[in-house]
């Protein structure tokens, strides 16, 4: 009875049951939105692989404020809608959602927002003093070598952009050249690896904020060099980005 069914947005409160009451039968899907709760228990019942009809034409999916995202279900996303799938929205969700995606994915060319900020001061803290929910870096870059043809991206609040091996910009560089607006504040992504950002010539919106207090003493974190990063964005990668219109780097207690 919902075969015609072109949007469906849960607020929190939905249970497992009635969603895939409400998707099993739709085959003309194309943006579903599904907001989450911190304690939530009906994560782990629901992969939309179970029920939900490849025949759709899927083109946006939200997942947000997810604290266990099912680790099969941005796979089977990404696999199974990668010709119709143009934005993505994970917001405060923890990113374990990514675990199972790898390099055997389809590039997804028709990708144009992705938005992955985190809340990490609702996150587990691991052993090195650090969110757990920064934990798939690797995962979500190789998520993101697949869209060539990305337009608007956020990580805000991801914190290993940098690290194990990971250089996020480098990344973007060379696997998302048309980025027109990036937000990667509060990634603490050292200065000089800033400077590759000026091969995104496209660039019209750059927000590097870092709230300086809030972060640092609630993490194991050392201090960022907001001077050096400023002097690097201003001296090597600034006038290289012709269509810039917004830059931010804040620092604010």
């Amino acid at each position: 009875f919902v075969k015609n069914l072109e949007c469906l947005m849960l607020p929190e409160g939905w249970h497992a049951e009635n969603v895939k009451l409400l998707l099993k039968g739709a085959r003309n899907l194309k943006f579903l939105s599904i907001t989450g709760y911190d304690d939530d228990v009906y994560l782990n019942r629901i992969c939309l692989a179970d029920f939900f009809s490849t025949d759709n034409p899927l083109m946006c999916i939200c997942f947000q404020r997810f604290s266990h995202l099912h680790p099969d279900i941005m796979s089977f996303i990404f696999k199974n809608f990668a010709t119709t799938l143009e934005y993505v929205d994970l917001s405060y969700t923890n990113l374990q959602g990514l675990a199972n995606c790898s390099n055997s994915l389809p590039e997804l060319a028709n990708m144009k927002v992705f938005i992955a900020p985190i809340d990490i001061f609702d996150s587990p803290i691991g052993d090195n003093g650090q969110p757990e929910q920064t934990r798939c870096t690797h995962q979500l870059v190789s998520v993101l070598k697949l869209m060539p043809n990305l337009r608007v991206l956020d990580l805000t609040y991801n914190l290993h952009l940098t690290s194990n091996g990971v250089d996020i910009v480098d990344i973007l560089a060379n696997h998302c050249p048309l980025l027109e607006q990036l937000f990667l504040g509060c990634c603490w992504i050292p200065a000089e690896k800033l400077v590759n950002l000026k091969k995104l010539s496209f660039l019209k919106r750059l927000d590097l904020d870092h709230p300086r207090s809030k972060i640092e003493m609630y993490f194991d974190l050392p201090s960022y060099d907001y001077a050096a990063s400023f002097w690097n964005i201003a001296t090597f990668v600034i006038p290289h980005l012709k269509e810039l219109e917004y830059f931010s780097l804040t620092h604010s207690d």
